[in-house]
């Protein structure tokens, strides 16, 4: 899966590098965090051992090359960031963040477009990878787990008038643990969809997609060796049906959603003689829906979106495939041109289909997250921000329930440097 990610990222640098010999723009901010939790290493309450309390300094640059024209774009941002720990030190360490993006115009009437990213962070800030962590992930003060995402997506548009346009997809999808009892993922979706605007404020399309994921995980021995692995393979067939609708010039709303087809086949191989012999094949089909609305309201100094998602995912760390269903809500209001005030709240449950064979059985996550933060700017460059996190998550699955609760707070000083046009 290393190989995956360096084609991914390779690729799309090339392909960005080549794409523009006019002038660019170079941007830099540095960020410095001060950041308390009262569960650093996410812990279920009912754990052998307590969630510890612990504070970190944290700094997180991000460098950012940037060009927009009418027949091209692109923007390619990287960010690190070094984490030290006051109480906990061994778990100090560098989490690193990509993305990329370009399209250009062909002709008048065809884009091509790429984008992509790459994420290496360890496993105690796996929530920033939004997958749905183990509950009780169980860190030592030595914990060096780290969980690798690559994504990557190539796009071709058609506008065959101004009503009526066509877009080709292929997104790839690779998740990566170093754990070997933690399933990785990797998936390829190809879609193809049609949209027509009957007016400038009305569009609806229609759009059908294949996706092909596959994964796998060891089961280990209590002395750490591993006896079987466990393999996975889906393949989801989505056809959905979309609106979107312009109600007033401040009020926009988006609904799409139709049937989704999920067939799941998993077999277990042994590794070792002496365990007992694996058992047979297991193959299901399974009939869900796919769906995704928003609705979206402006103020003159305020924003406020709801929306609600369900789709097919690999997350989670478990070797079966789930259906995720999340409904978020945010709000922006600027007080004045100096402060801004934000609130976020999600809900989020995470299914795993029900298997013979599947490792831990038909589990289901629930997560809970409400964030709340004010900035104020001194300057155009230079902003202070005070934010306040609470999350819950619960499992449910076969003689075991853990919960687990944190709440952290963070203040950080960024200052952004003047941009550097070549």
């Amino acid at each position: 899966m290393v190989r995956a990610h360096v084609c991914v990222l390779v690729g799309l640098g090339l392909m960005l590098s080549a794409a523009s010999t006019a002038a660019r723009q170079l941007e830099f901010f540095v960020e410095n965090r001060l950041v308390g939790s009262d569960n650093v290493s996410g812990r279920a309450q009912n754990s052998a051992r307590n969630p510890r309390a612990d504070g970190f300094w944290e700094i997180a640059p991000r460098v950012t090359v940037r060009e927009t024209l009418d027949e091209r774009s692109y923007d390619i941002r990287y960010q690190p960031s070094f984490e030290k720990y006051f109480a906990v030190d061994q778990l100090s360490g560098w989490d690193h963040n990509a993305v990329a993006r370009a399209d250009w115009a062909l002709t008048p009437t065809d884009r091509l477009g790429v984008d992509g990213s790459f994420a290496s962070n360890r496993r105690l800030r796996e929530e920033f990878l939004d997958l749905g962590i183990d509950p009780d992930p169980a860190l030592e003060p030595t914990d060096r787990q780290r969980i690798r995402r690559s994504r990557a997506a190539l796009y071709y548009s058609r506008s065959f008038n101004q009503r009526l346009s066509a877009r080709l997809d292929y997104r790839f999808d690779d998740l990566d643990y170093n754990r070997r009892d933690v399933s990785d993922s990797r998936s390829q979706t190809a879609s193809l969809g049609m949209e027509y605007s009957p007016n400038q404020r009305t569009a609806v399309g229609v759009t059908g997609s294949l996706r092909h994921r596959n994964s796998r995980v060891n089961q280990t021995l209590s002395n750490g060796v591993v006896f079987r692995e466990v393999r996975n393979s889906s393949r989801t067939v989505d056809v959905s049906f979309s609106l979107r609708r312009e109600i007033a010039k401040t009020l926009d709303v988006s609904i799409q959603a139709g049937p989704s087809i999920i067939e799941t086949q998993q077999d277990v191989a042994a590794l070792v003689v002496l365990v007992p012999r694996p058992p047979p094949k297991s193959h299901s089909n399974d009939l869900s829906f796919f769906a995704a609305a928003s609705i979206r309201k402006t103020f003159r100094d305020a924003e406020m979106t709801l929306s609600y998602s369900r789709f097919e995912s690999g997350g989670g760390g478990s070797v079966t495939s789930s259906i995720s269903d999340s409904v978020t809500g945010s709000a922006i209001y600027r007080v004045d041109r100096w402060w801004v005030l934000r609130a976020f709240a999600s809900w989020s449950r995470q299914k795993q289909f029900a298997d013979d064979v599947s490792v831990g059985g038909d589990e289901e996550i629930t997560r809970y997250r409400v964030v709340g933060s004010l900035t104020r700017k001194f300057t155009p460059r230079l902003a202070l921000t005070g934010r306040v996190q609470y999350r819950v998550q619960s499992r449910k699955a076969p003689g075991d329930d853990p919960v687990t609760e944190t709440l952290s707070g963070w203040i950080a000083l960024r200052f952004s440097f003047d941009p550097i046009v070549f």
